[in-house]
């Protein structure tokens, strides 16, 4: 388990979750605009598949795994994960895209603890943890402003 953790932990990692991260923001916002069809649905199965290994990893090294399921940010990555995973059986949940978006907070986190290593992120870490609130705040607003009207205003 150590060595998983080291792995995890380690900064190249972390900033490849923090790119995944904003990749899949991005691609949640492409898809809202996409006519229904089956491949939409099989990008969000596999963007579902690679945060539900990364969820089990984190699960995995966590010290007190059960702590770490009740905690805010657990609980809503197991709705992502499922309103991403299950949408092939049940019919989409595109209300939850909103929810998607948090996925973003998990970016300051990578951001503080990037800024006690490196000097560079330390530097600038307060600019992008603000640019990383403000995208935040608006692609939620706009995806709320979406779902609520998207079948009444054209």
């Amino acid at each position: 388990m150590e060595t998983l953790r080291d792995l995890y932990e380690h900064e190249r990692f972390r900033v490849a979750l923090f790119v995944f991260d904003i990749m899949t923001v991005a691609v949640f916002v492409v898809l809202t605009f996409v006519p229904a069809s089956p491949w939409p649905v099989a990008v969000d199965a596999v963007i579902g598949t690679l945060m539900l290994i990364e969820f089990t990893v984190r699960t995995l090294i966590a010290h007190r795994r059960f702590a770490f399921l009740r905690r805010p940010s657990s609980l809503l990555d197991m709705i992502i994960i499922v309103s991403l995973l299950i949408p092939p059986l049940t019919g989409s949940f595109a209300f939850l895209r909103v929810l998607r978006a948090l996925r973003l907070l998990r970016a300051l986190r990578i951001i503080r603890d990037l800024k006690r290593r490196k000097r560079w992120v330390a530097e600038r870490g307060e600019l992008i943890g603000s640019a990383t609130n403000l995208v935040v705040f608006v692609f939620i607003t706009s995806a709320l402003v979406y779902e609520v009207q998207a079948g009444r205003n054209p």
